[in-house]
């Protein structure tokens, strides 16, 4: 936003830090979906890498598009109030980005570390049994893959497999 670099760089500063070498490095870091995450939603300014996005890249683009939509929404809500004045539009715009930024900053995130993935798939239907219900998809999901092993740390034979079989379906 115009006006509103230092939010943005202090955010930026959240993002990408300086490691014990001095060297800028991402505080989020994906092998997934590398370098897609890096270079086209955390990175200060244009991509540098031309990538073909895969389906968890055009997710990721997906959810970006649609938090800086509303971010966009909720910010021309301000700017077409003629009943305002620009120092106060302009006021009410950095407190709306400010407002947006902490609730942000206040999200919490839940990291569980299992000994064996029949817990982790127990756990998953246990924690989604009191939020919101899951989808037929997520449930033949969950019980697809947690009868499938991995045969090794390196490839997570599971998410392949279901992918493959969501490939087949979507194909017929």
């Amino acid at each position: 936003m115009a006006g509103f670099e230092d939010l943005a760089m202090g955010i930026q500063g959240l993002i990408e830090r300086r490691n014990i070498d001095n060297k800028e490095e991402f505080v989020l870091s994906t092998e997934t979906s590398y370098p897609f995450l890096q270079d086209y939603i955390l990175k200060w300014g244009r991509p540098d890498v031309p990538i073909t996005p895969m389906r968890e890249e055009i997710n990721l683009q997906s959810a970006f598009d649609q938090f800086d939509s509303l971010v966009a929404t909720a910010i021309l809500a301000i700017e077409s109030d003629d009943a305002l004045g620009v120092e106060k539009q302009k006021a009410m715009v950095k407190q709306k980005l400010v407002e947006i930024r902490d609730d942000i900053l206040n999200l919490k995130i839940i990291f569980v570390k299992l000994d064996n993935e029949d817990d982790a798939y127990i756990i998953f239907e246990t924690l989604n049994t009191r939020g919101k219900d899951l989808s037929l998809t997520d449930l033949v999901k969950n019980h697809v893959t947690k009868n499938i092993k991995a045969k090794s740390a390196s490839v997570d034979q599971p998410k392949v497999k279901w992918e493959r079989i969501l490939e087949t379906i979507e194909g017929l």
